[in-house]
């Protein structure tokens, strides 16, 4: 019985093990409080909590708003560890359930939260839309006072009529703009060039003040790079952010809290100043609106359904492009011609020379006399010699003579 029983460990030999931080909320909103936190740089949780009543924008970004929004502790989860602090006299609490208690004091917070990030992210956005409707406008305003493209233009249609005459195609007034980008693929008859090639050697060699018409369309490389379709929702989804700020204003505003102020006064200031820029750009954007449906109608597009700017400046853009990439091929294209017509220059002068060579030894010999210069002389046997080689009589000679 000694030897097998089961020890009994009396409660006096009992250790009370340490117990750590309490960990009430889940790990992963937890892990993220705390690396949330760290991206303060030392600023301890009142600190930050203070900073967010003051509405600091030297300690916030649009990213920790964000992650803020996220970090947000529930309901249940305050009061779970208000539960647990009431049954457990001392406890330690973790820091994410310590920042819990903390934000929770803070009155209407999510409110707060997004309009504090409406408010870091409405400049930004404001600068970018601006940026992107005037762009816009001067890429319409630059297609439709360039001179030279205009005249462009009327030699493509002239082309284009001449080539369709004697078929139901030709006579046309005007073309679609997507009729540019096809005059790489009619090919010529010998199916060496195109109608491009042919058109920027025309414009060289009768209208050379034309060739470099893109000078005037800078804009149209800028504009292809802006999505004008989605600019008026990106341009209203910047007054949803007004319209945010507004709302927890009001909610704020209405409420018994003693932390609302200085945030109502300082939102609604910038609300009001946001409203402002934001009709601004509104108003910039109907010009553009207006200049791209009069530049829709210059082209001779369908104004009911028209090609959005992604389209109409993608096909400019492509079309200068092509130009510019035929100017260049033409060149190359020239260069090598001449280079051509130099080697047969020199080929043509050398066969006139060797043949007034001959002439010359021929004649001396008609007349029993010898050539006044060795060297013509000497020129002249060479030239018989290779002659005879060309044209196989030396050989002939030569058999004839062994016959013999």
């Amino acid at each position: 019985e000694s030897d097998f029983s089961q020890k009994v460990i009396e409660e006096k030999e009992k250790k009370k093990k340490d117990v750590g931080p309490v960990q009430i909320i889940d790990p992963k909103t937890s892990q993220n409080v705390n690396i949330l936190l760290k991206g303060f740089k030392g600023r301890g949780i009142p600190e930050v909590i203070h900073g967010l009543n003051q509405v600091d924008e030297t300690m916030f970004e649009p990213g920790v708003i964000a992650m803020l929004l996220k970090c947000l502790p529930s309901k249940d989860d305050v009061q779970n560890i208000k539960d647990y602090m009431s049954k457990e006299e001392g406890a330690q609490l973790g820091i994410a359930e310590v920042f819990a208690l903390e934000i929770s004091r803070v009155s209407l917070p999510e409110d707060k939260l997004k309009a504090f990030s409406a408010k870091l992210s409405f400049p930004t956005k404001l600068s970018d839309l601006s940026a992107d409707v005037r762009t816009l406008d001067k890429a319409c305003t630059s297609v439709m006072e360039s001179k030279k493209f205009i005249e462009i233009l009327k030699y493509i249609l002239m082309f284009g009529n001449f080539l369709n005459s004697g078929t139901p195609r030709a006579g046309f007034p005007g073309f679609k703009i997507s009729a540019l980008n096809k005059l790489k693929d009619t090919k010529t008859g010998d199916n060496k060039r195109t109608v491009l090639n042919v058109l920027v050697t025309f414009i060289q060699d009768k209208h050379p003040e034309l060739l470099h018409f893109a000078e005037e369309l800078p804009a149209v490389g800028d504009a292809i790079k802006v999505a004008g379709s989605t600019l008026e929702a990106e341009i209203n989804g910047l007054g949803k952010n007004v319209k945010e700020i507004e709302t927890a204003v009001a909610s704020v505003s209405s409420s018994e809290a003693e932390d609302k102020q200085p945030f109502v006064d300082i939102m609604t200031r910038y609300a009001e100043k946001a409203k402002e820029e934001l009709q601004g750009l509104r108003d910039h954007f109907g010009v553009f609106n207006e200049d791209y449906k009069k530049l829709i109608e210059w082209l001779g597009e369908d104004v009911g359904k028209p090609l959005t700017p992604e389209e109409l400046f993608g096909e400019l853009h492509t079309f200068i492009e092509s130009w510019g990439g035929t100017v260049a091929e033409n060149a190359k294209l020239k260069e090598q011609e001449e280079r051509e017509a130099r080697l047969q220059d020199l080929k043509s002068q050398r066969i006139k020379e060797q043949e007034e060579k001959k002439k010359k030894g021929l004649g001396h010999s008609m007349l029993g006399g010898s050539a006044k210069d060795p060297k013509d002389a000497q020129d002249s046997v060479v030239d018989e010699l290779m002659s005879g080689v060309m044209s196989g009589q030396a050989a002939f000679s030569r058999r004839k003579k062994g016959k013999n």
